[in-house]
């Protein structure tokens, strides 16, 4: 009599072995194919075997360079790079001794070494500073270029047969394109420089400052283009993406751009005070809320400002944006209007002392304005409980600060007082009861 098993275990076979090594052999094959795949794991030997040069690689890397090299060019661009600015120094003197020679004029054909002579000829002192010397250096480094972007061709080619394939990325071509858009910009930042202040501060010298701030925010902007040029280039040529830079969420975006927003607008602020003609650094300024003092730096969040109580205060540029300035430095005339008191006991006086004072200022302040454009009076004004109130109102050719206009101020009040002693008047001082602290209570 046969063992009976039950429905369940008819129908479902007993497990075999491999129905349980199954899973773990495939889960032991995916640890060990992970271990395989890291960064650093069996790269290491690989790498160093590439810089083990044979006899058979060097023959490779020869023969490749031989390739590569062209004679001629090299003898071309050696030629340019190191003949251009000798030869150019050459015509120039040869050029300067003919003029010299048959016009009567002499020319500067050295630099600082030998002995200058002033004599312009087309706007340039020497070869340095002539439109020969600029052609020859600019002609002479476009072929010292050119001499780096064949050394990276060879290198990349040394570089591919020890077995790092460069030449999937276009390396030459990319070190080439970079080298050249570097050096345009450059040029072309020196050009700018070269044209702001030989056309610009030579006709305007007072707007130097101005120009310097101008200056500096283009060298920015050319930065700035320098840059995503240089990334494009990159981008395209060697597939580097540049966007994981930018690339910003929207919670960053949303972030950064309400952090930044009040550094956007006070750099604008700044941005329209360098370019304004309203003030620049070293002026002395008054502001609308009576902040004052002399400009220190204007910067493109904010202005620096040095008091006339020697202290430094910092100025919001947002803050500045919208207020009135006034230039105290940029004002060529001033006024002194000092305010006399006379007794009663001298009314009788004053109006002859008022008419000595005027003559007195005229000896004394040949910068007085008499021309009729300003007032010069002095008036008996208001005649007060206790005295009676006069005033002179003076005008000057001078700045309303520096050491001129006070010491053109201390002149106006001496001449008053020689005036008075002359007079033997005294002044009508008032006089203050003293009130004792037992009677307050």
């Amino acid at each position: 009599m046969g063992i009976i098993f039950p429905k369940e275990l008819q129908q479902k076979p007993p497990p075999l072995a491999a129905d349980f090594l199954n899973p773990m052999l495939t889960t032991a094959g995916q640890t060990m194919e992970a271990l395989t795949d890291k960064a650093m794991s069996g790269r290491i030997a690989p790498i160093l075997s590439k810089f083990v040069i044979s006899r058979e690689k060097i023959a490779a890397i020869g023969q490749s360079i031989k390739i590569i090299l062209h004679p001629v060019d090299i003898f071309v661009l050696f030629f340019f790079s190191l003949a251009t600015v000798p030869i150019a120094h050459v015509l120039y003197t040869v050029y300067a001794f003919v003029i010299s020679h048959y016009s009567g004029k002499r020319v500067l054909v050295s630099g600082s070494d030998k002995k200058e002579i002033s004599t312009k000829i087309n706007g340039s002192h020497g070869f340095r500073n002539s439109y020969a010397y600029q052609f020859a250096e600019h002609l002479s480094q476009v072929a010292r270029i050119g001499l780096l972007v064949y050394l990276a061709d060879c290198l990349s080619a040394t570089a591919d047969i020890l077995g790092f394939h460069t030449d999937e990325y276009y390396m030459s071509h990319v070190f080439a394109k970079l080298l050249y858009t570097i050096w345009a910009a450059r040029r072309f930042k020196y050009f700018k420089k070269h044209i702001l202040y030989e056309y610009v501060v030579k006709i305007k010298p007072e707007s130097e400052k101005k120009i310097l701030h101008i200056n500096h925010l283009l060298d920015g902007i050319i930065y700035a283009i320098t840059f995503f040029k240089v990334g494009d280039l990159l981008s395209v040529e060697m597939g580097l993406a540049m966007t994981s830079v930018f690339a910003f969420g929207s919670v960053g975006t949303l972030v950064f751009s309400l952090a930044g927003k009040d550094i956007a607008t006070q750099a604008v602020n700044g941005l329209a005070l360098t370019i304004s003609d309203r003030m620049s650094e070293g002026d002395v300024v008054k502001f609308g809320d009576g902040t004052s003092g002399k400009v220190m730096k204007i910067g493109w969040l904010e202005t620096k400002l040095r008091t006339f109580d020697d202290l430094l205060v910092t100025i919001p540029n947002t803050q500045l944006g919208t207020q009135r300035v006034c230039n105290m430095s940029r004002i060529v005339m001033c006024r002194v209007r000092p305010t006399l008191r006379f007794r009663f006991s001298d009314a009788d006086k004053v109006p002859r002392v008022l008419e000595d004072i005027q003559e007195e200022i005229k000896k004394s302040c040949p910068e007085l304005i008499t021309d009729g454009s300003r007032p010069f009076r002095a008036i008996w004004t208001d005649i007060k409980d206790d005295h009676l109130e006069t005033f002179i109102d003076c005008h000057f050719h001078l700045p309303p600060i520096g050491k001129k206009y006070w010491n053109n101020r201390q002149k106006v009040m001496e001449a008053i007082d020689r005036v008075l002693k002359k007079n033997e008047i005294e002044l009508f001082t008032a006089v203050y009861p003293k009130l004792e602290l037992g009677k307050l209570r």
